[in-house]
């Protein structure tokens, strides 16, 4: 298959810092948790923190999706979906 690595980050565009608690991965049987932050991660205005990392590759004609779901402590979550294809 075709290698490649996917990083997801968050970046702060806001106006208030955001402490995120967990990360999650969207799965057949729903949302499974990959991360737990213990102490929250707090992520400034204007600075990024990396959310997930994965490495993999994806045979010609078959695709990958990936979904994350960052919470934060507040209750708060953002989703972010990506698919990757085999070059043809």
């Amino acid at each position: 298959g075709e290698p490649f690595r996917l990083e997801a980050r968050l970046k702060n565009d806001g106006d208030l810092t955001v402490d995120i608690v967990k990360i999650e991965e969207l799965g057949a049987s729903g949302w499974r948790l990959i991360q737990e932050i213990p102490r929250k991660q707090t992520v400034d205005v204007a600075a990024a923190f990396t959310v997930y990392r994965f490495e993999g590759s994806v045979a010609p004609g078959k695709r990958l999706e990936k979904t994350i779901r960052v919470i934060e402590d507040e209750g708060s979550a953002w989703t972010a979906q990506v698919r990757v294809s085999a070059c043809e």
